[in-house]
């Protein structure tokens, strides 16, 4: 049972049931046997698997073996891998217990195309990723030993349009039951609010096998603290009750209250079958005109959309994780979450209940190919009515579900289909989508065409709600500014329509980045500011502020919550970015600074204050104008830098004066921001200069570690200068030991271009001063963490000194005096020097160190790297230019029959006779027509060229512009249609083709 506190009642009723056998439910999520690979006798009882891996559940394989430029995700899965993966368990059984019981099995999720075998017998396959579902073992079961092989096929990748993990992801379950029992997912519970302020829950129940005459059915409702509340007894061939609630307790975003209810099935008097509910009373209401009400009161909804794998462990998120994850959205004041694009793993429904977070429950990404090999395009039009009908049933009971979707940025004659079946599971709840049929929905829903200036100007009300499903969309990288705005499409762009956002300076004062323009594969691998200046077509505070101030605003779900991995080529210029950026939160769960911006907009109740940017500036001019910005929740703010005041700003109402702003002249030291409400200090914040890093901190959320797999020590690791300053350009990797009881899941720094493997990492470099080490351990006994660096500023601009530091923690046992003992070298050969102070170096020196523990066994094994320029590139301000994503590289897509050459500094596609090139176009708003122009060599629309947009031939436009050396632009008029764009050009003709580029006219 989830949530802090279970009521003795409860407890006791489970013990009896157990003990009586009614119904028994366990995981069996221990001692897997794992391989990757395909291996067709796997399936059969007497198949060895004595090589294989011994693993517990859950388990992504994908987020094991991490990223490699050639994974078969591509870019559209962040580089991850895919391939066939094979496990297997074996079950034992007595005599009595396969006497007169039911006996299924019940997978939470697995990605993808799953195919269970139970002693050799083929059970059934499951090709969506996303979706819940049982097998019955019964008839298969002999006593003793039985096996369970599950194959899950990701031969063919691209499967999404995002990372997906590989595998069994979620919890696996054994249910034993009585012949005559309730079905899966059996009851519907429906609560409403009576004129009396009173309460009704009703419920219906469906029961499998045969029931005999004299079969009854009570339903006994519980309040929070063990009480029952109410009581109703049915004819079992009559299964529905209706339930009065005296005084209800409802359920809210303020106040999450949960009831329990127990149903239990009995024949002649005999318990033979029970379940128990947690049920949230609560009644929701919308309307066109005033959006969403929940027990008769307004309210918006504060949404993001939140991918399932977003965050740092791949798709194998844990109670204790998807707790940590849902946590720190709700603290930002989020109070929504779209399941962007598909059902989440059941405990995320059962946290968003007890925590009091709202869900749009979202179905499908595509009803048709978005991706090479997804879903949509294999098994949808056979799959999607019974996938649909499950994800209803499972999750219809929860009182966090207030509103369904079936679909984003697609389109067709189906929508309507899925509509009628969501009202057939579920007539409690209406129904959207993401800019999919919207004119089939009962809400309107739409993506980023709700961004547009024009749509709020000539807005009407079509009789139906509107909610804003994905929107807005900025991009920030934590740490990381400009004070120029950037446009993804550039500005002004008449498709886009988007907003003016003026620039913050009249030059860019900024000029570091993640590596140098010459490294870049192209224009696009940029990272984007944290000013609330980078984005598509609004600013976040465009956005709080009409969400704020309009009444048929319902809500809105930001793009993105966390972070995620995968769509990292369209917008990002792929390898080595492997991330998508828009999260307010990075992918180590470290908070940017839009999350306090949208904390101090949403979280009235919180005192609070935060100030952009850090102060150290390694390269700036002393007496630079910088921008400074608080976001806070007091009506004015005060800056002080070094001691000396710069004034009180108010905090205002409209989108650009969400911040306390001043310019500021840099010069070493501090700022500090005062937040004042009525002119009373609520809360203060600073920033120092830091000078070169010099030491590590590390702080732990637990000292308790349980020994159990599904437990997680989440420790924060920072670079530090000597005098313990936070420095935000620390980049020193970091060494970690963890002795023999624990684990580490994941090393993760929300670095987008980092591509060293998570799972099982020994290292990692910080990103931008902060890393992250999530810690698990199966086994009992102390768990000590050692951490060390080789500390220094690798460009060596703010200094040559260099130092070693070793911290330890306890994630569980005692914090014990660590006594170490370190010794380096600086010429590349064993460390034989002993550690006592900093010391110097020179541009390209390596540094090696090794750290022993007092018993003389080594624990770490370290190396760093000063003045080669493989850290921070220090550019000039505003020195490079920025492509959008308008135009797409040739070299950037996908090649068959094709090479790329390289001319000088001119890279481009060879493409020879019947070769092709396919480029990947994504469109989050309406249809549109568009021009593309095409720069090529060789071969002309005439002469044996042909472009194909969606499996569609388009024409091209004239005749070619001559563009010099015998290139050519061509120009064709194109349709853009919602969502995943597939734009193929093939050589028809006899000699080679070369292309440059294809280019969308704005």
């Amino acid at each position: 049972m989830l949530g802090k506190k279970i009521s003795l009642l409860c407890l006791f009723l489970v013990v009896a049931f157990s003990t009586i056998h009614a119904r028994i439910s366990e995981k069996i999520n221990d001692s897997w046997r794992f391989v990757l690979g395909d291996f067709a006798d796997a399936k059969n009882v007497n198949y060895s698997d004595r090589s294989w891996r011994l693993l517990n559940l859950p388990h992504d394989w994908a987020f094991e073996k991490g990223f490699s430029k050639e994974g078969a995700q591509s870019d559209k899965g962040g580089y991850a891998s895919g391939g066939i993966g094979w496990y297997r368990k074996t079950l034992r059984f007595s005599e009595k217990e396969l006497d007169q019981q039911v006996i299924y099995i019940d997978f939470d999720a697995v990605y993808m195309n799953s195919d269970v075998w139970i002693n050799g017998i083929h059970l059934g396959k499951r090709p969506y990723g996303y979706v819940s579902f049982r097998y019955d073992l019964t008839p298969h079961l002999k006593a003793g030993d039985n096996v369970i092989a599950v194959r899950v096929d990701n031969s063919l990748e691209p499967s999404a349009r995002w990372y997906h993990g590989c595998g069994i992801y979620g919890n696996v379950h054994l249910t034993k039951v009585n012949p005559v029992h309730f079905e899966q997912w059996g009851h519907q519970v429906t609560t409403s609010l009576t004129a009396d302020s009173q309460a009704e829950v009703r419920v219906t129940s469906r029961i499998a096998g045969e029931p005999a005459a004299n079969t009854t059915i009570e339903y006994a409702l519980y309040n929070a603290k063990g009480k029952r509340v109410a009581l109703a007894k049915t004819d079992g061939r009559t299964p529905s009750a209706l339930l009065p609630v005296t005084a209800p307790q409802l359920w809210s975003v303020e106040s999450p209250y949960l009831y329990t209810l127990q149903i239990k099935l009995y024949e002649a008097g005999k318990l033979v079958d029970n379940e128990s509910l947690r049920v949230g009373v609560r009644q929701i209401e919308w309307n066109e005109h005033t959006g969403f009400w929940m027990n008769g009161k307004n309210i918006k909804l504060n949404g993001v959309c939140e991918h399932l794998e977003g965050g740092p462990i791949g798709a194998a998120w844990t109670e204790k994780m998807m707790r940590w994850k849902l946590s720190l959205l709700k603290e930002m004041g989020c109070n929504a979450i779209r399941t962007a694009h598909n059902p989440q793993l059941p405990v995320f429904y059962d946290l968003c209940d007890e925590m009091g977070l709202m869900v749009m429950d979202e179905a499908f990404d595509g009803w048709q190919r978005k991706a090479d090999h997804d879903y949509g395009r294999y098994a949808f039009p056979e799959w999607w009515e019974r996938d649909l009908r499950a994800m209803i049933r499972r999750d219809r009971n929860h009182p966090s579900v207030v509103i369904y979707s079936i679909g984003n940025e697609t389109d067709g004659k189906i929508g309507k289909e899925l509509v009628r079946v969501c009202h057939e599971e579920d007539s409690t709840r209406l129904v959207t989508s993401g800019t999919a049929s919207t004119h089939f929905m009962d809400i309107r829903g739409i993506n980023g065409d709700s961004e547009k200036q024009s749509f709020f100007k000539n807005y009407k009300s079509d009789g139906r709600p509107f909610i804003g499903t994905e929107t807005p969309h900025t991009w920030q990288v934590r740490g990381f500014y400009r004070t120029q705005t950037w446009y993804r499409d550039g500005f002004p762009n008449k498709n886009q329509d988007p907003f003016t956002i003026k620039d913050l300076t009249p030059k860019e004062i900024f000029g570091y980045d993640w590596t140098s323009p010459e490294n870049k594969a192209n224009a696009k691998q940029q990272f984007n500011s944290s000013y609330d200046n980078a984005t598509v077509r609004i600013t976040a505070r465009h956005n709080i502020a009409f969400l704020r101030d309009l009444p048929w605003y319902s809500g809105h779900f930001r793009w993105t919550g966390f972070d995620y991995l995968g769509e990292a080529g369209y917008v990002h210029g792929g390898w080595p970015f492997r991330a998508f950026m828009g999260g307010v939160i990075d992918l180590a769960g470290f908070e940017k600074d839009h999350y306090f911006l949208y904390q101090s907009q949403w979280r009235k109740d919180k005192d609070m204050v935060h100030v952009l940017p850090h102060w150290t500036h390694p390269d700036m001019t002393v007496g630079t104008l910088i921008p400074v910005w608080a976001y806070t929740t007091g009506d004015e703010a005060e800056l002080f830098l070094n001691g000396k005041s710069y004034g009180r700003r108010q905090n205002g109402e409209k989108w650009d004066q969400m911040q306390c702003e001043w310019m500021v002249p840099w010069t070493p030291g501090q700022i500090e921001v005062v937040a004042y409400r009525n002119n009373r200090e609520i809360a203060r914040t600073q920033h120092i200069t830091a000078q070169a890093p010099a030491l590590i901190a590390l702080e732990t959320n637990t000292r308790k570690l349980r020994p159990d797999a599904t437990d997680m020590a989440i420790v924060t690791l920072r670079m530090q200068d000597a005098m313990g300053n936070f420095h935000p350009f620390g980049e020193n990797r970091i060494f970690i030991h963890l002795s023999d009881n624990g684990f580490i899941q994941s090393l993760e720094s929300g670095n987008p271009v980092d591509t060293d493997t998570n799972w099982n990492a020994a290292s990692m470099r910080p990103f931008y001063g902060l890393l992250r080490a999530f810690v698990t351990s199966g086994q009992p006994g102390d768990v000590m963490l050692t951490a060390g660096a080789i500390c220094g500023d690798k460009s060596l601009m703010q200094s040559d000194t260099v130092s070693i530091d070793v911290k330890q923690i306890a994630l569980r046992g005692k914090n014990k005096s660590a006594k170490f003992k370190i010794y380096y070298s600086v010429n590349g050969n064993k460390p034989n020097m002993e550690y006592t102070r900093p010391f110097k170096v020179t541009p390209g020196t390596e540094v090696k160190a090794a750290v022993y523990d007092e018993n003389g066994r080594q624990l770490l094994d370290m190396k760093e790297s000063f003045g080669d320029g493989s850290g921070i590139y220090w550019g000039t301000p505003g020195g490079e230019t920025e492509e959008s994503v308008n135009r797409h590289q040739a070299e950037n897509a996908k090649l068959t029959g094709a090479s790329i050459q390289t001319e000088g500094a001119l890279k481009y596609v060879n493409v020879a006779p019947q070769g092709s090139i396919e480029w990947y176009q994504e469109n989050d708003g309406d249809e549109y027509k568009t021009i593309l122009n095409l720069l090529s060599k060789g071969t002309t629309a005439t002469t044996g060229l042909e472009l194909w947009v969606n499996g569609v031939p388009a024409n091209f436009l004239a005749q070619p512009v001559m563009s010099g050396n015998g290139w050519l632009k061509q120009r064709s008029e194109v349709k853009i249609q919602r969502g995943a764009n597939i734009l193929i050009l093939k050589n028809t003709s006899e000699k080679d083709l070369l292309v440059d580029w294809i280019e969308f006219e704005k």
